[in-house]
């Protein structure tokens, strides 16, 4: 008698981490909450908000990114979507928050609150500025990052990387908003190689190209288009670059209603407003046409 052949075993198939994915006309965003990754589900055609821990497909296995970054605070998402009314009503939110823990010109509020809303669509366009705090220690650039940074898609705080290459790999991981402080760089290669971030970040399609030290054939494709809110205590020589800026020369504020100690209560702030931004993505994230605005 013949011995009956082993049942084949279904392939596994491959896991993709990934903190946004799109399929047709229903949109994937990556929360954490309760800590929990997970992806707020919205169908664009219908209005329907639903939550999954992942998404099957016929090839694959798409979860959320899990690891230390958001836990630890190096990357900031959204627990989940609030209500905003409409976005002149939420830009007005906006403004108000960053009134209230930092000082910076009128004209400049105004700015910061609507590059804050174009970071949370800005892979629906084709370039983008940056925002740029200039000034020296003391002058509140450390409070322009953790203020209107904090607010703006995905914030990845870079302020604390010794060197370029995590730059690199938390921009290819999250494709968020880097917020950097310039005054970690602490020599003149990591400030040239910052630079150059930041000359090629500004449009799609410039990634910055590397050879391996270990290996000069190989060749990195370093993605760095996105967002950027960082602080810098010197123009840059580059005019392209300088042009790209949306600088607040910072100077030591003379308003006592500032709170000094950024608290519990302004997280939660931010919170609040980062949950009413996704839900501003998620219901306009077809409504932009990438065409229009080139």
């Amino acid at each position: 008698m013949k011995k009956r052949a082993k049942e084949k075993q279904p392939e596994e198939k491959p896991v993709r981490q990934v903190s946004f994915f799109q399929c047709g006309s229903v949109l994937y965003e990556q929360i954490y909450d309760n800590n929990r990754n997970m992806f707020i589900v919205y169908d664009t055609l219908r209005g329907e908000i639903s939550i999954v821990d992942k998404l099957e497909t016929e090839t694959e296995t798409i979860t959320p990114i899990n690891g230390e970054d958001v836990e630890l605070g190096a990357v900031k998402l959204p627990s989940g979507v609030r209500e905003y009314m409409d976005a002149e009503t939420l830009i007005e939110e906006i403004s108000e928050h960053i009134y209230k823990y930092l000082d910076v010109s009128p004209n400049y509020l105004k700015f910061a609150a609507y590059y804050v809303l174009l970071s949370w669509l800005y892979d629906r366009f084709h370039t983008l500025p940056y925002l740029r705090a200039l000034g020296d220690t003391g002058c509140g650039k450390s409070r322009f990052l953790d203020v209107i940074g904090g607010l703006c898609y995905k914030a990845i705080s870079a302020s604390g990387c010794v060197t370029p290459a995590p730059i690199y790999r938390m921009l290819r991981k999250w494709q968020g908003t880097l917020v950097l402080d310039e005054a970690d760089m602490k020599n003149s290669d990591e400030y040239n190689e910052v630079v150059t971030i930041l000359n090629c970040g500004f449009e799609r399609g410039r990634p910055v190209i590397r050879a391996t030290k270990d290996n000069p054939d190989k060749i990195q494709i370093l993605p760095v288009y996105g967002p950027k809110v960082f602080a810098t205590r010197r123009r840059f020589k580059d005019v392209a670059l300088e042009a790209r800026c949306l600088t607040e020369i910072m100077r030591e504020t003379d308003r006592d209603d500032i709170p000094p100690v950024l608290g519990r209560k302004f997280f939660e702030e931010q919170q609040v407003l980062r949950n009413k931004l996704l839900l501003f993505r998620l219901r306009n994230y077809f409504n932009v046409d990438p065409e229009a605005a080139s």
